[in-house]
């Protein structure tokens, strides 16, 4: 029988009066009386002990009972030598295992950096989605090359997704590997810091290797990790923990559910049913280009006997100077052949030799998971993460990759598929020679148009019925444009502004003036004098317009930040940028975003160079900044209304700001000019402007902090605004930037950085006076040290922003500090104070009128009563957050009240109710893509027949 049921037995309680006498809930009990081999948390077994009064001299053996070791151990322990043993506990392999070579040669080479490193373990991350086989990997490769860890092996199963068993806290981690080792009780302190501390000292010099099982997320292992030289640390997750990746260099593993070779799912779940078609509209008057054309065909084969078409694996790089048509060349070659990657097209413009800079790696990434049906917020940060999943998720299909303008291989080179299946066509003005010599790619040169082609291009372009075209004329005016496509472009386009004129005297305005193609290589002295025809023909307007363009940082504008670095209404300006696109000079690559051709851009530049003042770019790029500032100030406080606000600089004449409606219309803006910003951010973090950098920076953290991809590249971009803002003298400007990059920090898992700003910003906000700011980062601050397992220290934080917010008038603040300190008081069982800080937050959210805020503090109210066993009150104050954010539609919080309003059914013994309340949580978070649906699935899956 049950240890726990013969105990309670034995004493006459039902399982309701033991979980009332213990302080848990019936479903522990349940749980722990009707799954004997369960994992019982430490705590939960001594709480036990004490409600079944057991006597003193049994307790430890009833405790150890229950508590089973966690390292796959029986229960028991060596006697107290003062002395670690060496330990070997993996649990035993699979006789059954098959497959994995490629995740085994990676293992094996994690094994020789591990031996020849001197600084620390070689750490491996195993990734994948549940039944993967994860764990099975870790332990067969374990047993494989145990005899190259003399000093031993440890496995520690942390229970980070596993719906029987409760997820294992740092403390009891560490408890775990210390009983592993054998730490003698005498010496065992009591402090998770001096436990940490005994740990680390016992394998201190030791070769072994540390298997950390089923990781929740990083902060369950950073912990556990000691400085090891020689030896290796495997962590296996389902969630890739990619702050190890990017800050203790992990490498990354991953594993897939098998499937049989050729099967139609043999591909991640993620994703799998999407099936992107991103490439641009091909160019109606392509012309030429044959053998270039045969040569990217080389990339495809058809399979003897096999109507259907195999993409061979390859990759292409298509190089020439600008205005060439590289891109032209690789869009129409990838319309022919798209029937044959039945699996999806990518595509991703990389900006090689934008004026902003070329896209990072991780960005482009980012572009291309979302395309393969990745939700954002499951893209991690890191850059080697992000390439782990796109590989995975390319692995057996067959799609096409278009990667455009590309400025180098290291550019590039994250990008390839792994795939054999997939081709990857990429443009660069550069030879990319790195990726022709060490990627096998094929190099494609792109040059000008003969004479022919070119011929037929400016034919194809021209309309007849408005330009006399004769052979003379045509064969001038080849010959003038070099075969350069750009330039026949913009001569067309002028050709059809001047109705009426012949071809012939055209030709002749360009042989007097000439042309300057502006790139090594080509021609010398062409492109220049097309381009300064077509700009001395625009309207004084449209050519200033024209010229202020180049100061633009980002890749695109819209009308309304043009207007405001013109200094001109919208209207006006929406009448000038058709004027520039029907020359060609500006293109409207998407609905109303417009940018500028490399070349167009450069010559444009030197116009801006010699027509405009120093003192003139400034006033343009103050009015730019401050459009920006002051929109994303009014979006930021659409999305969230009680932000706190910051001071903003008056708008200088003919700033423009957009009128946004509503939260989503502030929405929809972000999504738009968040690539702007970052770009604008940058910029002004240079003397003049600094000001203007970290404001930008702090409007446009509410919604990058919801955007976990984002989350890495914020920190650096926050690093520049500190660092060119760190000889301020002005303590509001210094809180902030510290803060911001503290809160950047926070959410990258960067928790010491944090830490170490969010205090410096508490000090800084002191000096300036500002109480609010000191409360709001005092509530960050809390954030970071619950985070970092310090509940008391956060609860501290949390009580000392309450006092502030109080002394300043704050009432939203000091009613989310209040909240926030109820909820650290539930998490370290003082549930009546809980139950005070909770009832006074709800009752300031009510007078301010803060809908988020009562349906938060509801929540708090139901997590504290079930606390409390009063189910009755519990589940009625889960139900008014529910209906407040039904109301708000904020799915997710109404997805995860819901899936604690059934933990609260359940342990009233209201089944029925509880499953219901599970399967609307699941049904909720599966539409959002939320990795917690699995948790609420495995407890339906637990209850099923059960159900009265």
């Amino acid at each position: 029988m049950n240890l726990v049921r013969a105990q309670r037995l034995r004493l006459g309680l039902s399982q309701e009066d033991l979980a009332a006498l213990a302080g848990v809930s019936v479903r522990s009990i349940q749980l722990v009386e009707s799954r004997p081999d369960r994992r019982v948390r430490p705590s939960t077994a001594r709480l036990l002990a004490d409600a079944l009064q057991v006597p003193a001299d049994q307790r430890e053996d009833f405790i150890g009972s229950l508590v089973h070791d966690a390292l796959g151990r029986a229960p028991g322990r060596k006697p107290d030598t003062g002395q670690a043993s060496l330990p070997a506990v993996l649990p035993a392999a699979l006789p059954e295992f098959t497959g994995r070579r490629d995740q085994l040669d990676q293992l094996d080479q994690l094994l020789r950096r591990g031996q020849q490193g001197s600084t620390g373990p070689a750490i491996g991350v195993i990734y994948g989605p549940a039944g993967a086989g994860k764990t099975a990997l870790a332990v067969h490769w374990g047993h494989r090359v145990a005899d190259q860890f003399p000093d031993g092996q440890l496995y520690l199963n942390l229970h980070g997704f596993d719906s029987a068993a409760e997820c294992v806290s740092v403390t009891e981690a560490v408890r775990a590997l210390l009983d592993a080792l054998d730490a003698p009780r005498s010496r065992m302190p009591t402090g998770l810091d001096a436990q940490v501390g005994l740990y680390r000292s016992l394998v201190a010099g030791r070769r072994m290797l540390l298997v950390l099982d089923d990781a929740r997320d990083a902060g369950q292992v950073w912990p556990l990790l000691p400085d090891l030289p020689g030896s290796v640390i495997l962590v296996t997750s389902r969630n890739l923990p990619d702050s190890l990746i990017a800050v203790e260099g992990a490498q990354p593993i991953t594993v897939e559910v098998f499937r049989p070779a050729g099967s139609a799912d043999a591909v991640p779940t993620v994703g799998s049913r999407w099936v992107p078609a991103q490439l641009p509209r091909p160019l109606a008057t392509f012309v030429g280009r044959g053998q270039e054309l045969e040569r990217l065909t080389a990339l495809v084969r058809v399979a003897d006997g096999d109507d259907t078409h195999a993409p061979a694996a390859g990759v292409a790089v298509i190089s020439g100077p600008a205005g060439v048509g590289k891109s032209t060349l690789a869009t129409h070659w990838a319309h022919r052949v798209a029937r044959l990657f039945p699996d999806g097209q990518l595509y991703a413009d990389l900006r090689g030799f934008d004026v902003g800079g070329p896209a990072d790696p991780a960005e482009a990434l980012r572009d291309l998971l979302e395309g393969l049906g990745v939700p954002p917020a499951e893209i991690p940060a890191a850059e080697a993460a992000q390439c782990a999943i796109y590989r995975s998720l390319l692995a057996g299909r067959r799609v096409l990759v278009v990667l455009d303008n590309a400025r180098d291989a290291e550019q590039v080179r994250p990008l390839l598929p792994g795939a054999p299946e997939c081709a990857v066509v990429v443009t660069s003005r550069s030879t990319l020679t790195g990726l022709v010599v060490t990627d096998g790619a094929v190099l494609v040169r792109l040059g000008l148009l003969d004479a022919r082609d070119a011929a037929q291009l400016l034919l194809r372009r021209l309309d007849p019925a408005h330009v006399t075209v004769r052979p003379a004329a045509l064969d001038a005016t080849v010959a003038a444009c070099a075969g350069l496509p750009l330039a026949l472009a913009i001569v067309a386009a002028r050709a059809a502004e001047r109705s009426g004129d012949s071809l012939a005297t055209i030709a002749g305005e360009l042989a007097t003036e000439g042309l300057d193609v502006l790139d090594a290589g080509g021609p010398a002295t062409n492109l220049r004098a097309v381009l300064s025809w077509s700009y001395l023909a625009l309207s004084p307007a449209a050519a200033e317009l024209f010229r202020l363009l180049t100061l633009f940082p980002g890749p695109d504008i819209a009308p309304a930040a043009a207007a405001s670095l013109a200094g001109r209404p919208v209207a006006d300006v929406r009448q000038l940028l058709g004027e520039l696109t029907g020359v060609n000079l500006v293109d409207e690559h998407r609905c109303g975003r417009f940018s500028l051709h490399d070349l167009v851009r450069t010559y444009a530049a030197e116009q801006m160079q010699a027509a405009g003042s120093e003192e003139d770019r400034q006033t343009a790029m103050t009015r730019l900044l401050s459009h920006y500032l002051h929109t994303a100030d009014r979006a930021s406080h659409l999305r969230y209304s009680y932000r706190s606000p910051i001071s903003l600089p008056d708008r200088p004449p003919g700033v423009v700001v957009e009128a946004l409606s509503d939260r989503q219309h502030a929405e929809d803006w972000f999504a738009a000019e968040s690539a702007a910003m970052v770009s604008l951010v940058r910029w002004a973090a240079q003397p003049l402007f600094e000001s203007y950098a970290w404001r930008l920076a702090w409007t446009l953290w509410d919604y990058v902090s919801d955007k976990p991809g984002h989350w890495r590249g914020w920190v650096a971009v926050q690093r520049v605004v500190l660092a060119a803002g760190a000889t301020s003298t002005d303590p509001v400007a210094l809180a902030h930037m510290h803060r911001g990059l503290g809160l950047a920090a926070c959410q990258s898992g960067e928790l010491d950085e944090a830490d170490r700003h969010l205090r410096v910003a508490i000090d800084h906000y002191a000096a300036a006076g500002d109480h609010r700011g000191q409360a709001n980062t005092h509530r960050n601050l809390a954030r970071v040290l619950a985070w970092q397992e310090q509940p008391h220290a956060a609860l501290e934080n949390a009580v000392q922003a309450v006092r502030l917010a109080d002394s300043c008038g704050d009432r939203h603040t000091q009613a989310a500090a209040l909240n926030q300190a109820g909820w650290y008081h539930a998490h370290i069982g003082n549930y009546r104070q809980a139950l005070i800080a909770c009832r006074r937050a709800l009752g300031l959210h009510r007078r301010t009128g803060n809908r988020d805020g009562q349906a938060a503090a509801w929540d708090s109210l139901g997590f504290i009563y079930h606390g409390l066993s009063d189910y009755g009150q519990a589940i009625s104050c889960y139900q008014t957050a529910i209906a407040l954010l039904e109301e708000l539609a904020d799915d997710y919080e109404h997805a995860a009240t819901l899936d604690r309003l059934g933990d609260t059914y359940h342990a009233a013994g209201r089944l029925h109710d509880a499953r219901d309340a599970w399967r609307c949580a699941a049904d909720r978070l599966r539409q959002l893509n939320h990795p917690q649906a699995v948790d609420t699935l495995a407890k339906l899956a637990e209850t099923r027949g059960a159900q009265s």
